[in-house]
């Protein structure tokens, strides 16, 4: 089920996820309902907002149309059940919605793939961020970000952890 915080209603959650596929052009492959949960093609999408402000600036909107911009790109098909939103900070891994992503989907195999917009969407450190990119490796789930290289080959790790060390803020990966 998608999770929804106190700072963003379930409709309007929803209502983002609609439009977002409906403006990428992928209707057919983003939020799609009915989808048969147990097959194991499926990916997910993470996107996560810290405080109340962050939630009522309209930025979750847009951050749902580049993923499913994204998952267009890698004709991957996102139910509407894994696209996973948090209302937390990024201190750690510890959001409800982070929690069952790798615990539940990853973990148990149910995704192929995860697409992360920004790697600070994830968390804020890079040591987090290593060890979900690790735990994806170990389960043979893809991750894709937006603003960064994806794949495991050193050189991708490399770029990744360079981009965490030197560049703090989404901001700033957006210029990257």
């Amino acid at each position: 089920m998608v999770q929804t915080a106190q700072v963003m209603s379930k409709e309007r959650l929803d209502r983002y996820i609609c439009e977002a596929a409906k403006a990428a052009g992928y209707e057919e492959g983003f939020g799609i309902k009915g989808c048969d949960l147990s097959l194991r093609n499926w990916w997910s999408v993470y996107t996560r907002q810290s405080t109340r402000e962050q939630a009522e600036n309209d930025r979750l909107a847009d951050y749902l149309l580049s993923s499913a911009k994204l998952a267009k790109q890698r004709s991957a098909l996102i139910p509407w059940e894994y696209v996973i939103y948090d209302a937390e900070s990024s201190e750690d891994l510890n959001q409800p919605e982070i929690t069952r992503l790798r615990k539940e989907l990853v973990a148990g195999r149910h995704v192929t793939g995860v697409i992360i917009l920004f790697q600070g969407r994830l968390s804020a450190d890079p040591l987090h961020q290593l060890t979900f990119e690790r735990e994806c490796s170990y389960y043979g789930v893809q991750i894709i970000y937006g603003d960064a290289p994806g794949g495991q080959a050193p050189k991708e790790a490399t770029g990744r952890l360079l981009k965490r060390l030197f560049l703090k803020t989404d901001d700033d990966c957006e210029r990257f």
